[in-house]
């Protein structure tokens, strides 16, 4: 693509590729990962930037919005990682720093799961019905783990990362995904048009009416 002449170029989804593709591009050009939330992507001073906000910003918001909306004791599920067990640790920073309780974190294998009997039998231990509960796993994960939750009696509000709408859920009673709470212009599309714009009038590269076209 560079020798191409690409002046921009749309990234892969995820760290390890996206790393690869920015060592081979070495700051020439401008790398805009369009399917990626990971925060070690986005960097500015290399022309490296995500199309939306990143995990941190997700995961505040969504912290901020639990508490906001009067829940002060929450239930995570996490897997050790960086989407499936940064989000909840981000949530939970945020979450306790606002003055909310982290009450229980149960740990669960993405993508692999689906039997959660046995930690919606520890959840349902500690609920007292006043939890919300928060995690990043993808949706048909989250259909099995409600279900067994159901089955042991707890009534729970649940709040999610930005897979929730990405592998397929519909937004329901019960159910919310924040990332449309994040105000793009802290991380997303207006830095990306500002910084972009610059990168293009320092290379001499004519960008016509890209706030049109974003």
């Amino acid at each position: 693509l560079v020798e191409a002449g690409a002046h921009v170029i749309l990234g892969p989804p995820f760290a390890d590729t996206g790393q690869a593709v920015l060592q081979a591009v070495g700051a020439s050009r401008a790398v805009v990962f369009v399917a990626s939330t990971e925060p070690v992507l986005s960097d500015p001073s290399i022309y490296s930037f995500l199309t939306t906000f990143d995990d941190t910003a997700q995961a505040y918001a969504a912290a901020e919005w639990a508490f906001d909306n009067g829940y002060t004791r929450a239930i995570t599920f996490s897997s050790e990682g960086p989407y499936f067990g940064y989000n909840p640790e981000k949530f939970t920073e945020k979450f306790t720093e606002l003055g909310g309780e982290v009450v229980l974190d149960q740990s669960y294998v993405p993508f692999e799961d689906f039997d959660f009997s046995a930690q919606a039998n520890e959840v349902a231990n500690v609920a007292d019905g006043s939890e919300i509960l928060y995690t990043a796993m993808i949706a048909p994960q989250v259909v099995a783990l409600r279900a067994n939750l159901d089955a042991v009696g707890v009534d729970i509000e649940y709040i999610g990362a930005d897979a929730f709408d990405v592998s397929g859920i519909t937004i329901e009673e019960g159910v919310a995904t924040v990332a449309g709470e994040v105000d793009a212009s802290r991380t997303g599309l207006a830095q990306i048009v500002y910084t972009l714009t610059q990168f293009a009038t320092a290379r001499k590269t004519e960008i016509v009416d890209i706030e049109g076209e974003v």
